[in-house]
């Protein structure tokens, strides 16, 4: 259709076309252009703009129908150019009429790696399969050519009814071997036959495959095909598949090869690449007919160099004048001859099966040395046994051989020249015959070699010239993988643009060359090569000879047979074969078997490049330096040299430019540079210690970090002991490793970088690297410091003012100053703690804190910064602690109380006590002999004897006085040697007090009406024998549980205890009216003590007594009441009964008390039980049990049943209650399980230790899902933190809740790294605590750690914690970039709208809809 109009614009980018009355057609987005969406940067403006002014509506196009959908009268067009002018005549539209090796236009829908979808009209479409593309395009990975959308020529092969194969080659000529007629001057494909090479070209890759065993597997193959013309075969088709079995490649394998399916397939997959041709010769070792079976399969070839060479010298050679063969099942065999095959399987019963061609097996038994066979390696043998009797094939047994004189049966010329080469003697021209990492192997091409048996070769440290460019990089350069670490050979490793053979291919032609070494082995000369200045290869560049100056001074290649012939100062240029992790130097090979290596610290003076020694040195590149003499590590115990580390040479850059190395220790204040070693031992700790240039150690102490007053907390981190230790043992033990590793030539330094840190465990990782400011391997600046004289580090400083040039210490605090200080050790004679390096302080443990610390060894770690007032200053003689290598000049004592921190006034002290005068205080500690007492803003504690407690006798202070009681006492004597003072709390010495009657009723004073009766009866209180059998003991093992049932059922125990005495009084003053007033109160005060709590103030002999009193007054209305609580008639003649019994007795008022109190509660449970009552509020574990019973999966009873035992300040049965309700929880339940878990860990929290609560972190990681463990957990923390904040508490508290958060929050995101709730809930909780410059860079590494598909969602529900948390501008700009690269996303176009409207922004709302 020419020229329709474009009637509408659709919203998903398409158009709708007019194209006749009434006859509308769409025009979907993607037909618009020929090619896809571009993906690079502008791309999607650029296709907008054109969108707009071509396909404006108005305008005309032309358009091609693609589909005709009649049912939803839909029509479906295309308006790019490549279609409307292809295929006008003749497009194809049914699969009907569809002809192979027809060539058509369609477009891709679809692209994977199994191939590609090309669809034409009226939705036909075939599929290119990636085989095909790979056999005849060369297309390693489909996804990467081709994209959906793109216009393509396709030519069809073959049609099956609905099934299309398409081929996107449409080159093929017309006589290009299509039905052409087979070649007859090819290979036959035979076992036996060679193939030349670049004939098979890779077009699929087949992983290897486990076994039944589980334990053994079969090898994968390599499928590649070969055309027709290199074959002599009767198939008219173009090529022939065959198959490379993945132990085919090479004659010997590694270890990971043979013991691992994943190790041989990476190796295979490293060296066969689909798509690629192979570029050597192989030998057919199947032909795809087994004889025995008749089965036809895929015919097999082997890539290995040693059968390939064979198989040409037979197929060179006549009939019979070679002595190895490659035998078949036809072969004619013969005991002794000599024959060439592969283990294909080992077996400890028998021996190593050696296979050959067309799987005719042998056998070498384990007893002849078979066992000592490598699996897949290629084997020669000698026949020792035959049976030919036996089958179709015969039985073999074979002795290995290890070489054979004459294997080629063509004669050697015997007139072989012997020719004498000299070291240092021009050998001329030489050709590149194979270039490796490591060595290039080459071809003397003069005449006079001709015939002559010398093998050279140049190792890569014999290519360097003085031209060449040296390390450092002027720029830093990323990692662009040109590391070996990951390679096993030498031979296998990268050659990048810094080493010395980059743009070296084999051919070749080297002029000028040089030998430097000569071995003469079984008559074949071995030539060690070296360039010179006059090799092609080796001329400098013109941009070299432009700055020539540098590269005059720049060594050439040296040769030295052993490193000992290299002195010292001597100039060398190295090869650099690894970088080492954690900036600790570079390996170099400085000429063949000699390697060495350069520290850090030997490399630069530039801190920068330093610290990104992987960014300036590049493996490969060459290193100018000079050698250095050998000297011990830093550890010298374990210094041992072994024949290996004989050949390692230490060398210095800094060295050659003329930086030399300083001899003795560096003088106070000398600038020096210094590398962070965290596995060494810190020193009079906590401090870092640090590596300088020579191998000398250094130390920082933990005050000269920074500056005073940016002091942090915990700036090393957290160090165990033990970690140390083993930390700074294994690194040296490894690096001595990966030293001797390196030795070898043909070596590529395979090992890992022998760091300290690849051989710890994650925890010993994370307490080595310590806090993120000082991690191991960074070079830092420090000023030497004025050491101690018998220490053997060095004193350096990292504050700003030492670099300054500022070098005097630190002054000493002045008394009642507040200080800050670092922790250096906690135990049970106080915490220690460092002010500066001279300056060190001690603080009591009871001065740690206002309350009681129950480990304080945990919450006041090494290097923790505290916060102290000055008590005591003391200045030590310098002859205080001879012999010690740390020395301190002040030691202080601290207080760090927060009522002493934060007190205006001065306290009195002993001096300030007068004899005579009266104060306030609290009751600290009851004892039998007497009542200690703190006095009022004092720390002064003076004791009361028992016979200063009260006017009158007392048997039982604790019946009196409990710690924490209000009183007022008198000092009555003072003891000058021993600071001890007397007090009296006798209440006639204070009567006449103004203020006694505003006393606390703790104090001893009378609030009663009558003295002498209160007298009485706190007399008769303080004598009585304490008989009650609630009295509860504090030594008792259960009192935990008893005083808090005490506590529960204390208020009901009072009113029944009212009821009681009214009773026994109204029983009593019936009968014994008569009786005198003091028999009477004798009556009372007894009652009184019967029903008494122990723990209870001292006033309540006053209140009672006047209570009694009162009753007394009433008279005979006694009787009535005595029956007033009883609810039937036994319990009235229960109780007369009683009362005739004995009306006076004691016992029987008691017992009857308690009878009435228990059927009382009994009553109360049965109404319970009867209502259902008792379930929805137990009160008693059997209450709890029976609820468990009847619904075990509800975790809320379990939670509550944890709390019960908690009230009783009963923990270990709480933590039961959780592990019974594991074990009975169905497993289905697994929230119902986590609830559990999650109050468990609130238990751990609250009442456990650091060693309990980790324990349980991992027991319920275990359990379920550890990712809403750990989420859970710091749900916990972080309400710890927001607690510490609302709370009074002190700073340092608030500091360990927020340190606790944040360890656990890293290790959350660390061990959960790729799931963006944990990184979620960690930016949730930085942003709520304002810390917003640590949550931009969480994100940066949550970006870098989450797959792609995630980062939107991540960022957009970082943008809504910006606009809750944040800064709102962050969060629009971040939503508006999201919106604008996924403009169909309306969730987060909806999302931005309702943040906008809740933030209270309408305005910027409505722009938002307004710009869509």
């Amino acid at each position: 259709y020419v020229s329709v109009p474009i009637i509408r614009s659709m919203d998903g980018g398409g158009i709708l076309v007019e194209l006749g009355h009434g006859i509308r057609g769409l025009v979907p987005a993607n037909h618009l252009f020929d090619k896809a969406q571009a993906s690079g940067k502008g791309g999607s403006s650029y296709r907008s703009k054109v969108r707009a002014e071509k396909f404006r509506v108005g305008n005309k196009i032309d358009v091609r129908c693609l589909q005709v959908d009649e049912d939803a009268r839909r029509c479906i067009l295309t308006a790019k150019k490549a279609l409307l002018q292809s295929d006008s005549d003749d497009p194809i539209t049914e699969y009907s009429n569809i002809e192979a090796e027809k060539i058509a236009t369609g477009f891709i829908t679809r692209v994977d790696r199994s191939g590609v979808t090309v669809t034409f009209y009226n939705n036909v479409y075939g599929k290119a399969t990636a085989r095909r593309l790979a056999e005849e395009l060369g297309v390693e990975d489909p996804t990467t050519n081709y994209h959906v959308g793109d216009v393509i020529r396709a030519r069809v092969v073959s049609c099956h009814r609905y099934k299309l194969e398409l081929s996107l080659n449409t080159s093929i000529a017309d006589d290009g071997g299509i039905n052409k007629g087979p070649s007859k001057t090819g290979t036959k494909l035979e076992p036996g036959s060679v193939l030349p090479a670049k004939c098979m070209k890779i077009v699929q890759l087949f992983d290897s495959r486990l076994r039944d065993d589980g334990v053994s597997f079969i090898p994968g193959y390599a499928v590649v095909t070969i055309k027709a013309k290199h074959l002599n075969i009767d198939d008219e088709g173009q090529s022939v598949d065959c198959k490379i079995p993945f132990d085919q490649i090479l004659d010997a394998y590694d270890t990971d090869a043979t013991t691992s399916a994943e190790g041989l397939d990476k190796m295979a997959r490293r060296v066969l690449k689909v798509g690629k041709k192979i570029n050597q010769a192989a030998v057919v070792i199947f032909s795809g007919k087994d004889g025995t079976s008749g089965k036809i399969a895929m015919p097999v070839v082997s890539l290995r160099p040693a059968m390939v060479k064979t198989a040409k010298l037979i197929a060179e050679s006549e009939e019979g004048t070679t002595k190895v063969s490659l035998p078949s099942p036809v072969s004619s065999l013969y005991q002794g001859a000599i024959v060439q095959g592969y283990c294909t399987r080992l077996d400890p019963r028998h021996g190593a099966f050696i296979r050959f061609l067309n799987g005719l097996t042998g056998l070498i038994p384990k007893l002849k040395g078979g066992l000592d066979v490598n699996l897949f390696d290629t084997v020669l043998c000698r026949i020792s046994a035959l049976d030919v009797t036996s089958g179709s094939r015969p039985k073999i047994l074979l002795k290995r051989l290890r070489s054979i004189e004459g294997v080629d049966s063509r004669k050697q010329t015997s007139d072989e020249k012997e020719i004498d080469i000299k070291v240092d003697e021009i050998v001329g021209d030489v050709r590149v015959e194979n270039v490796n990492f490591a060595r290039a192997t080459a071809t003397l091409i003069g005449d006079k070699y001709k015939g002559a048996k010398v093998r050279a070769r140049i190792h890569f440290t014999m290519a360097v010239q003085p031209s060449t460019p040296r390390m450092p990089l002027k720029q830093p350069v990323a990692d662009d993988n040109d590391d070996t670490d990951s390679h096993t050979d030498a031979s296998k490793a990268k050659i990048t643009s810094h080493h010395p053979f980059h743009k070296w291919s084999s051919g070749d032609v080297l002029h000028h060359v040089k030998c430097v070494a000569v071995e003469n082995r079984n008559g074949t000369l071995h030539i060690e090569l070296s360039v010179t200045e006059d090799s092609s290869k080796a001329k400098p560049s013109k941009k070299g000879k432009k700055g020539g100056a540098s590269g005059e001074n720049n060594p050439g290649p040296t040769f030295a047979s052993e490193a000992s012939h290299l002195p010292t100062g001597t100039a060398i240029s190295g090869v650099i074969t690894r970088v080492c992790s954690q900036n600790r130097g570079v390996w170099i090979h400085v000429c063949p078997g000699t390697t060495g290596f350069v520290s850090g610290m030997e490399l630069s003076d530039d801190i920068d490049i330093l610290n990104n020694l992987k960014q300036y040195y590049k493996v490969g590149g060459v290193l100018s330096c000079s050698v250095m003499e050998k000297r011990g590590r830093i550890n010298k115990k374990n210094q041992q040299e072994d024949e290996q580390a004989e050949q390692i040479i230490y060398a210095s850059a800094l060295h050659f430019h003329g930086n030399k190395n300083q001899s003795g220790k560096r003088p106070a204040g000398k600038l020096v540079i210094g590398r962070i070693n965290r596995s060494m031992k810190p020193q009079h700790a906590p401090a870092l210690m640090l590596e300088l240039r020579g191998g000398y150690e250094a130390r920082c102490d933990i005050t000269e970090l920074d500056e005073m007053d940016e002091w942090e907390n915990m700036p090393l981190g957290r160090l165990d002991s033990s970690v140390i230790g083993s930390a700074s043992s294994t690194p040296q033990h490894k690096e001595k490793n990966s030293q001797g590793a390196i030795v070898t030539d043909e070596s590529a330094d395979d090992n890992d970088d022998g760091d300290e840190d690849s051989i710890m465990s994650d925890e010993e990782e994370d307490a080595v690297a310590g806090g993120s400011d000082y991690p191991t391997g960074k070079y830092v600046r420090c000023r030497v410091l004025p050491g101690f004289k018998s220490a053997s580090a060095i004193e350096v400083s990292l504050r700003e003012s030492r670099l300054d040039g500022d070098l005097e210490d630190d002054e000493a605090p002045e008394p009642k100053e507040m200080v800050h200080a670092y922790v250096i050790n906690t135990n049970k004679k106080g915490c220690f703690v460092r002010l500066s390096r001279f300056v060190e302080g001690r603080i009591i443990l009871k001065e740690l804190a206002d309350g009681f610390l129950p480990d304080p060894a945990a919450m006041f770690p090494q290097g923790r910064l505290v916060i102290g007032k000055v008590k005591e200053v003391r200045h030590l003689p310098k002859d205080t602690k001879k012999g010690k290598k740390y020395t301190t000049k002040v030691t202080v004592d601290l207080d760090m109380r927060e009522s002493t921190l934060l007190e205006d006034e001065d306290k009195i002290t002993y001096d300030d006590i007068k004899i005579g005068e009266k104060y306030k205080g609290t009751v600290t500690r009851v004892e039998p002999y007497g009542v200690f007492v703190r006095l009022e803003n004092s720390e002064m504690t003076g004791l009361a004897h028992l016979s200063e407690c009260s006017d009158n006798y007392i048997k039982n202070l604790t019946d009196l006085y409990d710690p924490g009681d209000l009183v007022k006492a008198l000092v009555i004597k003072k003891d000058e040697e021993q600071n001890r003072f007397g007090l009296s709390l006798k209440a006639s010495h204070f009567e006449d007090d103004s203020d006694s009657d505003d006393d606390d009723e703790s104090t001893s004073s009378s609030e009663s009406g009558s003295d002498d009766e209160a007298d009485d009866a706190l007399n008769d209180v303080l004598v009585s024998d304490a008989e009650d059998s609630d009295v509860v003991d504090s030594d008792d093992e259960n009192f935990a549980s008893k005083l808090a049932a005490k506590m529960k059922g204390g208020n009901n125990d009072d009113d029944d205890d009212d009821d009681e005495i009214s009773s026994d009084e109204g029983s009593s003053s019936s009968s014994d009216g008569d009786d005198d007033d003091d028999s009477s109160s004798s009556d009372d005060n007894d009652e009184v003590d019967e029903n008494r709590p122990t723990a209870m103030d001292t006033d309540v002999g006053f209140n009672w007594g006047s209570k009694l009193k009162s009753t007394d007054a009433k008279g005979d209305d006694g009787d009535g009441s005595s029956d007033s609580d009883s609810s039937d008639d036994s319990d009235d003649d229960d109780n007369d009964e009683i009362d005739k019994a004995g009306k006076s007795s004691h016992k029987a008022r008691k017992k009857a008390a308690a009878r009435r109190k228990e059927e009382k509660e009994i009553s109360a449970r049965e109404s319970a039980l009867a209502d259902g009552t008792a379930d929805s509020n137990p009160e008693t574990s059997a209450d709890f049990e029976r609820l468990l019973a009847a619904d075990p999966n509800a975790s809320e009873n379990w939670i509550r049943y944890m709390a019960y035992h908690l009230s009783l300040a009963d923990i270990d049965s709480a933590r039961n209650v959780a592990n019974r309700a594991f074990d009975r929880i169905e497993f289905r339940q697994e929230d119902e399980k986590l609830n559990v878990w999650t109050a468990l860990l609130t238990l751990e929290f609250k009442y456990g230790t650091p060693k309990t609560q980790q324990a349980t972190i991992d027991r319920a990681s275990q359990h379920n899902n550890p990712k809403k463990v750990y989420l859970r957990v710091c749900e916990m923390l972080e309400r710890e933190v927001d607690g510490s904040v609302a709370s009074s508490n002190s700073a340092h508290t608030h500091d360990a809740a927020v340190a606790r958060a944040d360890e656990l929050f890293l290790k959350m995101c660390k061990k959960f790294k790729s799931k963006k709730t944990v990184w979620i809930a960690h930016l949730k909780y930085l942003l709520k605590s304002a810390r917003h410059e640590e949550a931009h860079a969480l994100l940066k590494r949550a970006m870098q750690s989450l797959p792609d598909y995630k980062h939107v969602e991540t960022m957009s529900k970082f943008a809504q914690l910006e606009f809750e948390h944040g800064s709102p501008e962050r969060a629009r700009t971040i939503y508006g970039t999201l919106i604008e690269k996924h403009p169909k996303r309306l969730d987060l176009l909806f999302v931005y709208v309702d943040k906008e409207v809740k933030h209270g922004e309408l305005a910027a709302a409505r722009d938002i809809f307004m710009n869509v």
